[in-house]
């Protein structure tokens, strides 16, 4: 039970004996017919906010989530009737276990399969970055905060913000629902505070960078709260918890007391009317060029290719174009449909823009697009 190789027991402590520095770990055979120590890891992690880890040699593969006060924050665990699982945290013991409650049912974890799904991978989308399952791309920017990348998509970057931070009592905070809560390598908890206690901890610590209850049965309790870039997050609709990330005031918008907003959107979703009335705007920006370049065309007729293509199409060049999409940014994507995608742009005199790009894959030529 001290060493329990590739298998989990029930009674079997995953995590640690405090005083004697013993360690129970669960690790893979280097192959079917070769016990010695492979190269997977399923360990519990010794810090304050504990959560269990897989790990591929030194590699975070996937983890759990610290623990809630029911269950480890991204764990599919729920209570049934074959076992009761617990975990200890003390000054003499820090551990996972798990106990059959009818004692004449057999249970040997020895297989288990991680990352359960590509949004499971360890910081897949980068700092300030939300992984959801249901969505394409599954890698998105938190609200507030925008792809680092600049030119190409690169999630590992992360993601930074709209707005810097005062790092002060002038910020504030935003709440965001459902979620896997960050890696909590760099967190700390307190049993004794409440969520409002926990607040003004945190809006007191420059470094503190977001804060939510540590046990959450019943209205909540505790406090935990993580320092530096927040790392390793998802939607998690089937358990996800509240996390309230610092802001910049300026960011705080439609805010209740204290900083705290009413809005709980964990991304921005563009509804139909916004669309149909960035649509409405392009179309009247693209109309009133018609008409001016039509005049102007009439008394200046130029012989270069350029000119031979429909000359009522206002002319942009492909720099100016990627300026207002911020590159065709993501983020300003409004949506895919017939010849590529659709971004939101905003030009340097302030009017909004919708930008259809011709996709490589479109089965549509160049002629259709402008005749579009």
């Amino acid at each position: 039970f001290d060493y329990p190789s590739d298998t989990l027991l029930p009674g079997i402590k995953l995590g640690w004996d405090l005083k004697t520095g013993l360690e129970r770990r669960i690790t893979s055979w280097k192959s079917p017919d070769d016990p010695f120590p492979g190269n997977f890891i399923w360990a519990l992690e010794r810090q304050d906010n504990p959560e269990s880890i897989f790990w591929k040699g030194s590699k975070k593969l996937t983890r759990s989530g610290p623990w809630n006060g029911l269950r480890f924050s991204a764990s599919s665990l729920r209570q049934n009737p074959d076992f009761n699982f617990s975990f200890v945290s003390n000054e003499d013991e820090l551990y996972y276990t798990f106990d059959l409650i009818d004692k004449a049912v057999f249970s040997r974890m020895i297989y288990v399969t991680v990352p359960r799904d590509l949004c499971d991978t360890y910081a897949l989308c980068g700092a300030y970055g939300i992984c959801i399952i249901s969505d394409m791309p599954v890698c998105q920017c938190l609200k507030g905060f925008k792809l680092k990348s600049r030119g190409y998509v690169d999630w590992s970057q992360g993601c930074v913000r709209d707005k810097s931070l005062n790092y002060s009592r002038q910020d504030g905070f935003i709440k965001f629902t459902a979620m896997k809560l960050p890696d909590a390598t760099l967190s700390w908890v307190s049993k004794s505070m409440n969520l409002n206690e926990c607040r003004e901890k945190c809006i007191d610590n420059s470094s503190c960078m977001a804060y939510t209850n540590s046990d959450i049965r019943g209205e909540g309790s505790g406090c935990a709260m993580w320092f530096g870039e927040l790392i390793d997050m998802r939607d998690f609709a089937d358990g996800g918890q509240d996390l309230y990330i610092r802001m910049s005031a300026s960011e705080l918008v439609d805010q209740g007391a204290k900083g705290e907003p009413r809005t709980e959107i964990v991304v921005i979703v563009i509804s139909t009317a916004a669309l149909l009335a960035v649509v409405i705007a392009a179309g009247h920006l693209v109309h009133k060029r018609r008409r001016n370049i039509v005049e102007k065309t009439e008394n200046n007729r130029e012989t270069n290719e350029v000119q031979n293509m429909d000359l009522e199409l206002p002319l942009f060049e492909l720099a100016t174009i990627a300026n207002a999409t911020d590159n065709f940014s993501i983020n300003n994507k409004l949506g895919e449909r017939g010849f590529g995608p659709v971004y939101k742009g905003t030009l340097v005199d302030g009017q909004e823009i919708a930008v259809k790009r011709l996709s490589k894959i479109s089965e549509q030529g160049l002629e259709e697009l402008n005749n579009e």
